[in-house]
């Protein structure tokens, strides 16, 4: 299991969005130099707190400021009105330039005011995401490219530069429809942080299911997750240290109808009650032996990348790396 981090990088009390961006990049250097492995950026729309929209542009400046680490979109909205050519060119440039580091993770979106935003139907969100992802795989390994999509339409055109290296293309999603269809088109799943490892696990063999229905092995997919992370000195001192900020974290999904218990029941906004339950289920978090045992429940389940948030609002830089060092230095290598 190889480990890296992910981040939704957006401007905090205090501090500026450039202020947060040259942090997380000094954060990505210091991670490529501890042999973590990829980052993920995520994205949204229409946010206050300016969370970035554009993960591809951010990911070029990431690429262009480090050597070996891996970095990808960890979500493109896809069906935000991103046409399959402009996202194949794009893909293709970064894997050219970083020689191979760059990782394409798409999804089909879930927040009805970026749908609203954009005039996107939100029943629009599946095949646009299912052609997109079609054409875009056709387009990087074929010329004269045809394809006539009900969205999307490509006649005869040939990409130009073709990637470099084979550009992994990871498929978000959450519930079951939406996780076989990412079976169906990706090379491997991305796993969001807001689910129990029960219902990770069941998504896993719905994804492996349609991976294998489509002819690919699902022993070779990629199973990427996103997961909050807070690695202190003892359990203690991490519930100390940044508890207050992890409560925090998960009241944002639980007000946007986000979490589900075991058997896929949204939980309501007002079970604030639940914030503690909620973080101690779904973050990896305490010292090390207890981030031990968590993480080795995530390589068992078949994990091949976890991503590790590890910023969260109101918790101070120099916790952010001391919580990295102690990964990489206490835990990663009995994982």
């Amino acid at each position: 299991m190889e480990f890296g981090l992910a981040y939704t990088i957006g401007k905090d009390p205090g501090r500026s969005l450039a202020d947060a961006f040259r942090d997380a990049v000094k954060e990505i250097q210091l991670a490529e130099a501890l042999g973590y492995t990829t980052v993920i950026l995520s994205s949204q729309h229409f946010e206050e707190n300016d969370i970035l929209p554009s993960p591809l542009v951010a990911a070029g400046m990431i690429l262009a400021r480090t050597e070996r680490i891996r970095v990808g979109s960890g979500i493109l909205i896809f069906p935000l009105e991103y046409h399959p050519i402009h996202v194949a060119e794009d893909a293709a440039v970064l894997d050219v330039l970083s020689e191979g580091r760059f990782v394409l993770g798409v999804g089909q979106g879930a927040l009805k005011k970026e749908f609203a935003g954009f005039g996107i139907a939100m029943n629009e969100r599946r095949p646009r995401l299912k052609e997109g992802v079609e054409m875009i795989r056709q387009l990087f390994t074929k010329d004269k490219v045809t394809y006539q999509g009900r969205y999307w339409q490509v006649n005869g055109e040939t990409l130009h530069p073709k990637p470099a290296h084979r550009v992994p293309i990871w498929v978000a999603a959450e519930f079951e429809p939406a996780v076989a269809l990412a079976g169906e088109l990706g090379d491997g799943w991305l796993a969001d942080p807001k689910h129990t490892l029960v219902r990770v696990k069941k998504n896993w063999d719905i994804f492996r299911e349609a991976h294998a229905k489509g002819g690919k092995d699902p022993d070779k997919a990629d199973f990427a997750i996103w997961r909050e992370l807070y690695v202190g000195e003892t359990d203690e001192q991490a519930w100390a240290e940044a508890g207050d900020a992890m409560r925090a974290e998960f009241q944002k999904y639980l007000s946007w109808e986000h979490l589900v218990d075991d058997d896929g029941n949204i939980l309501k906004p007002d079970r604030v009650d639940m914030l503690d339950d909620l973080v101690k289920t779904r973050f990896v978090v305490g010292g090390p032996e207890t981030c031990i045992a968590t993480l080795r429940e995530y390589k068992d389940l078949g994990v091949t990348h976890f991503c590790g948030h590890t910023q969260f609002t109101g918790l101070r830089p120099e916790l952010v790396t001391k919580s990295m060092r102690l990964l990489a230095e206490k835990v990663m290598p009995h994982v």
